[in-house]
């Protein structure tokens, strides 16, 4: 039995468990009586969703007469992109790029009052209703949707004050967590799209409709606002319609139907019309004059949303760009585990062939038994090494395949067409740096995160202004026996009411606004700290990658030169074992030719190794740079670097200073995150490195998939950074 005691301590409310294990059992038990486990959570029902096993065949089992799949690295590219429904990637140079560290937005909100003598439409109606001739009519609409009125001092029937400020918490932000998640897909950047037209909603106007019913019956005595009345019996319904719309400057404009209904069972004053209604039609706006004025501050929401939209974009680039270094990768290794193969195949006839000359000589008494025996050990080890050799080739088929999006018992035999690059690539340093600085992700990222801070750091300097609003209304009153007689009152305009007026709010200290300013201001502060180490870091994985390029170019050279004397050994060798000369004797012929075959596997499966890394690590410096997607001809459908340069070409200047300078808007640009090779697959693999990789013209193509909608999401990219 194992006694295990999960924590020390049972106090103040923390439990302590003890884990009881023997004969393969466990149980768990609060340490104490007084402390108790928390119930189970409850198992959710999951046959709704239907999870049917996949019918594949047996992979081991392969068919001779399946066709040859024959790829290059282009058009493996190609199938892997057109299965890449969700992205596969292996693990490669590039770190995980993390999600913007952000916090919240302050935002600017400001106190939504309920307060006020008219009618919520969606409360019920006070009880102590005055006189029959009351004219007092219900306000705009809800304290929810920003009713007509200052905050805590609404109109005459106003209900509530501004509309709340557009805040963090409206706006989720995907690239905080797509990052982290182990797949990206398709639909990612197209689910962010879809929150910033969440964030438009902000501007959306508002409809809203009530209507209450009441019937009163006041004993004698009963006191109105401190009056005694008469008995009364009095019916009443009351309605109200209201239509409110935010604007991009911070007012609110509206315009509300209201109609009140009374009707007295004992009307003692015969000049007041019994039943009566009392619609009016009322026009109103709150513009605010510090606090919440302009576009800048009320679209900033909306911009923020677009830049956590571009950073999902760029996250979803990322992803592709490290799909793509992977299938170039496992494209490499398959290769050099074909050659190590090959290597193997060539040596095992060479040894085959010694056992046989061997055996031959013993017949003849020339060798002995340890001879043959020393040859056959050698030819039993490299039966052995092939064995080992096709089980990593098969493991590299089945890599390929997985990243590829095929199946693992696709029986076509993958035949590798494209042959990697042998020549050293020159490149120069300053143009690598400068590119890397313009395409990688994580540092676009980065930038964006930058932008987005100093959004929310102008909004947070807006919201220690005071609160000053202007505020105007007028009403037409109508009133009559029936429901059309008072509507014509109504379209008389002959009875109307206005009001204009200033409400000013300041609380005194604003430690609240000026601990969010600081908040922000710290924000901006972190992220450019964070930007700089983001290109610290970059800096240095260039470096390292420069490093292993030229190392492993030169080991490359060393290694062929090894190659070229393994294999005048080996052949060498060879003769001499055939018909030994010079005072050699059997028995070193033979150990020279083992080992001379030994050394010549040995180098040529290490110069298949050396010459893929050296083609793997330019796919990962081409991915470090940024430019892997433009180098291999696929094309994002609206990329986000393509955006970005149009944007800066357009303005470089898109970053808005929190002191005194707003956001650009910018032309709204439909998003599909799909991506499609654009140049047809060929036969030789290149690389564009040496100099400056140019990314091509950008390429608007054609998807299935969700597409973003059309929206205005701010600057994509801000310029770049100095080192």
């Amino acid at each position: 039995m194992i006694l295990a005691v999960a924590a020390p301590t049972c106090a103040l409310g923390e439990e302590r468990f003890v884990c009881v294990a023997a004969d393969g059992m466990a149980d768990v038990h609060p340490a104490r009586p007084s402390c108790s486990a928390p119930p189970p959570p409850p198992q959710p029902d999951l046959c709704c969703i239907a999870t049917p096993p996949p019918q594949i065949p047996d992979p081991r089992i392969l068919r001779a007469d399946a066709p040859a799949l024959r790829l290059d690295v282009r058009s493996s590219l190609k199938i892997a992109v057109c299965n890449s429904e969700v992205v596969r990637v292996t693990s490669g140079a590039l770190s995980t790029i993390a999600g913007s560290p952000t916090g919240g937005s302050p935002g600017y909100q400001t106190t939504q009052a309920n307060s006020g003598i008219g009618l919520n439409p969606l409360e019920q109606p006070p009880r102590n209703l005055p006189y029959l001739l009351n004219t007092d009519s219900g306000g705009f609409g809800p304290s929810s949707q920003g009713g007509f009125g200052a905050d805590g001092m609404p109109f005459v029937g106003g209900n509530g004050g501004n509309a709340g400020g557009i805040t963090d918490s409206t706006v989720s932000n995907p690239a905080t967590t797509s990052a982290n998640a182990p797949f990206a897909t398709i639909y990612d950047p197209a689910i962010a799209a879809a929150q910033v037209e969440s964030a438009r909603g902000a501007f959306d106007p508002v409809f809203t409709s009530g209507s209450f019913w009441e019937s009163d019956d006041r004993p004698t005595g009963f006191l109105t606002d401190g009056f005694l009345t008469t008995p009364e019996q009095l019916d009443a319904s009351y309605l109200r319609t209201s239509i409110t719309k935010p604007l991009l400057s911070g007012a609110q404009v509206g315009v509300a139907l209201n109609d009140d209904y009374y009707f007295r069972d004992n009307n003692p004053n015969p000049a007041v019309l019994n039943p009566q209604y009392q619609p009016n039609v009322e026009f109103g706006i709150v513009q605010p004059l510090l606090r919440g004025f302009g576009s800048s501050v009320n679209e900033a929401g909306i911009q923020i949303a677009g830049a956590r939209a571009n950073q999902s974009d760029w996250e979803f680039k990322r992803r592709v760009m490290e799909m793509v270094r992977s299938v170039e990768s496992a494209y490499w290794q398959l290769y050099a585990a074909q050659l190590s193969l090959q290597a193997i195949d060539d040596a095992i006839p060479l040894t085959e062939e010694i056992l046989r000359v061997e055996t031959e000589r013993q017949h003849g008494g020339t060798a002995i038994a340890a001879d043959v025996g020393h040859a056959r050990s050698n030819l039993l080890r490299l039966r052995n090494q092939r064995l080992q050799a096709v089980s990593n080739v098969n493991e590299k088929y089945l890599m390929l395949r997985n990243l590829l999006g095929l199946s693992p018992s696709d029986q076509r035999a993958i035949v590798l067409t494209d042959r990697p690059i042998t020549q050293k690539v020159d490149i120069n340093w300053d143009s690598a740096i400068n590119v890397a600085i313009e395409h990688r992700p994580d540092i676009v990222r980065d930038r964006l995160a930058v932008y987005e801070t100093q959004l929310q750091t102008m909004v947070a300097k807006n919201a220690t202004m005071p609160q000053l609003n202007g505020e105007a209304l007028y009403r037409v009153n109508g009133l009559g026996n029936d429901l059309g007689n008072s509507l014509d009152v109504v379209g008389s305009n002959n009875y109307t009411d206005w009001r204009l007026g200033f409400v000013f709010q300041y609380p005194l200290g604003n430690h609240v606004a000026e601990g969010q300013l600081r908040t922000a201001q710290l924000q901006v502060m972190r992220q450019r700290a964070l930007l700089k180490q983001t290109m610290h870091i970059a800096t240095h994985q260039m470096a390292v990658l420069l490093q292993q390029i030229d190392s492993t170019y030169l080991q490359y050279q060393e290694v062929l030169e090894e190659q070229k004397a393994n294999n005048t050994w080996r052949d060498g060798a060879g003769e001499r074992f055939k018909a030994p000369a010079g005072g050699t004797t059997l028995l070193q012929a033979l150990d020279e030719y083992l080992q001379a075959i030994d050394n010549s596997v040995m180098t040529n499966q290490q110069s298949a190794q050396v010459l893929a890394s050296y083609n793997i690590e330019l796919a990962q410096l081409d991915e470090a740079m940024g430019t892997i997607l433009e180098d291999q001809g696929i094309q994002i459908a609206n990329d986000p670097c393509t955006k970005a340069k149009q944007t800066i070409i357009a303005d470089s200047a898109v970053v808005p200073n929190a002191e005194n300078e707003s956001p650009v808007e910018r032309t709204p640009q439909p998003v599909t995150p799909d991506t499609l090779p654009s140049p047809p697959p060929t036969t030789e693999h290149g690389s564009n490195l040496p100099l400056a990789p140019q990314s091509p013209d950008p390429t608007l193509v054609p998807s299935a998939t969700p597409s973003r909608p059309n929206i205005s999401s701010g600057p994509d990219l801000l310029p770049p950074p100095s080192l």
